[in-house]
Protein backbone atom coordinates (compact mmCIF):
# COMPACT_ATOMS: atom_id res chain seq x y z
CA UNK A 1 0.00 0.00 0.00
CA UNK A 2 2.58 2.35 0.94
CA UNK A 3 4.68 2.12 -2.99
CA UNK A 4 0.72 2.62 -3.99
CA UNK A 5 0.38 5.64 -2.59
CA UNK A 6 4.39 6.95 -2.78
CA UNK A 7 4.94 6.49 0.78
CA UNK A 8 8.42 5.37 1.93
CA UNK A 9 8.54 2.04 3.62
CA UNK A 10 8.18 1.74 7.33
CA UNK A 11 10.46 -1.10 7.62
CA UNK A 12 12.23 -3.52 5.73
CA UNK A 13 9.20 -6.03 5.86
CA UNK A 14 7.31 -3.65 4.08
CA UNK A 15 9.86 -3.09 1.69
CA UNK A 16 9.91 -6.70 0.83
CA UNK A 17 5.90 -7.12 0.42
CA UNK A 18 4.45 -7.29 -3.08
CA UNK A 19 2.36 -4.40 -4.60
CA UNK A 20 -1.47 -4.97 -3.89
CA UNK A 21 -2.14 -3.65 -7.38
CA UNK A 22 -4.08 -7.04 -8.50
CA UNK A 23 -6.11 -6.60 -5.51
CA UNK A 24 -7.98 -3.78 -6.96
CA UNK A 25 -10.13 -2.59 -10.32
CA UNK A 26 -9.89 0.56 -12.35
CA UNK A 27 -13.98 0.46 -12.17
CA UNK A 28 -15.90 -0.06 -8.86
CA UNK A 29 -18.24 -3.15 -8.42
CA UNK A 30 -21.03 -2.12 -6.03
CA UNK A 31 -22.63 -5.44 -5.97
CA UNK A 32 -23.61 -6.18 -2.55
CA UNK A 33 -21.90 -8.93 -0.56
CA UNK A 34 -23.24 -12.42 -0.52
CA UNK A 35 -22.40 -14.46 2.68
CA UNK A 36 -21.72 -18.27 2.26
CA UNK A 37 -23.39 -20.07 4.32
CA UNK A 38 -20.70 -22.05 7.24
CA UNK A 39 -18.40 -24.93 5.39
CA UNK A 40 -16.99 -26.33 9.17
CA UNK A 41 -19.18 -27.19 11.75
CA UNK A 42 -18.99 -24.08 15.07
CA UNK A 43 -19.36 -27.08 17.44
CA UNK A 44 -16.32 -29.07 16.13
CA UNK A 45 -13.72 -29.44 18.51
CA UNK A 46 -10.15 -30.99 18.13
CA UNK A 47 -10.27 -34.79 19.59
CA UNK A 48 -8.71 -35.64 22.78
CA UNK A 49 -5.29 -36.76 22.48
CA UNK A 50 -5.61 -40.11 23.50
CA UNK A 51 -7.49 -40.54 20.51
CA UNK A 52 -4.73 -39.32 18.37
CA UNK A 53 -1.66 -41.40 16.21
CA UNK A 54 1.31 -41.31 14.01
CA UNK A 55 2.06 -37.82 12.77
CA UNK A 56 -1.53 -36.20 14.17
CA UNK A 57 -0.53 -37.10 17.71
CA UNK A 58 3.64 -35.96 17.02
CA UNK A 59 1.37 -32.41 15.93
CA UNK A 60 -0.68 -32.22 18.81
CA UNK A 61 2.44 -32.74 21.02
CA UNK A 62 4.45 -30.70 19.03
CA UNK A 63 1.16 -27.71 19.29
CA UNK A 64 1.39 -28.39 23.39
CA UNK A 65 5.18 -27.50 23.31
CA UNK A 66 5.22 -24.14 21.82
CA UNK A 67 4.83 -20.83 23.92
CA UNK A 68 2.10 -18.73 23.28
CA UNK A 69 2.47 -17.02 26.04
CA UNK A 70 3.93 -13.98 24.45
CA UNK A 71 4.01 -12.45 20.16
CA UNK A 72 6.89 -14.47 18.09
CA UNK A 73 7.48 -17.36 20.87
CA UNK A 74 6.28 -20.04 19.22
CA UNK A 75 9.35 -21.89 17.08
CA UNK A 76 8.32 -20.57 13.40
CA UNK A 77 9.44 -23.90 11.43
CA UNK A 78 7.24 -25.82 13.71
CA UNK A 79 4.36 -23.64 13.91
CA UNK A 80 4.36 -23.37 10.28
CA UNK A 81 4.10 -27.33 9.70
CA UNK A 82 1.08 -27.47 12.53
CA UNK A 83 -0.71 -25.00 10.14
CA UNK A 84 -0.26 -26.30 7.35
CA UNK A 85 -1.20 -30.02 8.58
CA UNK A 86 -4.52 -28.40 10.68
CA UNK A 87 -5.08 -27.35 6.77
CA UNK A 88 -4.09 -29.71 4.45
CA UNK A 89 -4.48 -32.66 6.60
CA UNK A 90 -1.93 -34.86 8.49
CA UNK A 91 -0.70 -36.71 5.00
CA UNK A 92 -0.74 -33.90 2.85
CA UNK A 93 2.93 -33.38 1.90
CA UNK A 94 4.79 -30.59 3.73
CA UNK A 95 5.82 -28.18 0.97
CA UNK A 96 9.55 -27.93 3.08
CA UNK A 97 11.30 -27.01 -0.37
CA UNK A 98 9.75 -23.04 0.08
CA UNK A 99 10.85 -23.02 4.02
CA UNK A 100 12.99 -19.69 4.50
CA UNK A 101 12.87 -16.18 3.67
CA UNK A 102 9.85 -15.02 1.67
CA UNK A 103 9.34 -18.70 0.48
CA UNK A 104 12.00 -18.86 -1.63
CA UNK A 105 14.13 -21.53 0.21
CA UNK A 106 16.76 -21.84 2.62
CA UNK A 107 19.75 -23.55 0.40
CA UNK A 108 19.58 -20.78 -2.04
CA UNK A 109 20.27 -18.54 0.86
CA UNK A 110 22.88 -21.04 2.04
CA UNK A 111 21.39 -21.94 5.08
CA UNK A 112 19.48 -24.96 6.73
CA UNK A 113 16.70 -26.10 8.16
CA UNK A 114 17.32 -25.38 12.45
CA UNK A 115 17.64 -29.53 13.65
CA UNK A 116 14.88 -29.13 15.93
CA UNK A 117 12.63 -29.28 12.52
CA UNK A 118 9.54 -31.75 12.91
CA UNK A 119 10.16 -35.00 10.71
CA UNK A 120 6.25 -36.66 10.38
CA UNK A 121 7.02 -39.31 8.62
CA UNK A 122 6.72 -43.07 10.11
Amino acid sequence: MCRMFGAPAMNQMVALAPVMHDCFTSKANFTPYQCRPNQVPLDEMNPEKSALSGAALRLAELSLEQDFEEVDRAEEDALNRIIWHAMKGVNAPYPAHLAGAHGRGLKRLGLKLDSRAVELED
